[in-house]
């Protein structure tokens, strides 16, 4: 390619061509789709990892005196809340992958949704510390 035919296809990007700008567009709701996909596949790794540690726990018992029945109670419990909350967000997510994000009104509900997803995120990920923290006491 001849420096004078990279200079003219650098003056029509710099000049934003309407072929440039087709070609560069992006479709937000297929973004939003992709990202919801990734949120809800982490969302069944952390899971999966709840559902072994609860079974762990429920073979491991009470063990001896007050303190285990403590722990045990504390441990079902944590385990209780991350699971839930996490129920609760895969059907946040698939709510919100419904939606045609580029309506503006559409757009402002997911990420109302979007926000409330990564608050609860946090939440399970502080329950989860917990989790590994009292399971191997």
């Amino acid at each position: 390619m001849s420096s004078g035919t990279q200079l003219l296809n650098a003056s029509k990007m710099k000049q934003g061509s309407n072929e440039n700008k087709e070609a560069y567009k992006l479709d937000y709701s297929l973004y939003a789709t992709k990202k919801n996909i990734s949120q809800g596949l982490l969302d069944i790794a952390v899971l999966t990892a709840n559902t072994t540690q609860l079974k762990t726990v429920l073979q491991r018992g009470t063990g001896d005196g007050s303190q285990g029945l403590y722990i045990y109670i504390v441990n079902l419990s944590l385990i209780g809340t991350s699971i839930a909350l996490q129920i609760i967000v895969g059907i946040i997510l698939l709510l919100n992958s419904r939606q045609n994000i580029n309506d503006v009104k559409v757009k402002n509900k997911a990420e109302s949704c979007n926000s409330v997803i990564l608050l609860i995120a946090f939440i399970i990920t502080i329950v989860n510390v917990f989790i590994v923290v009292f399971l191997d006491s």
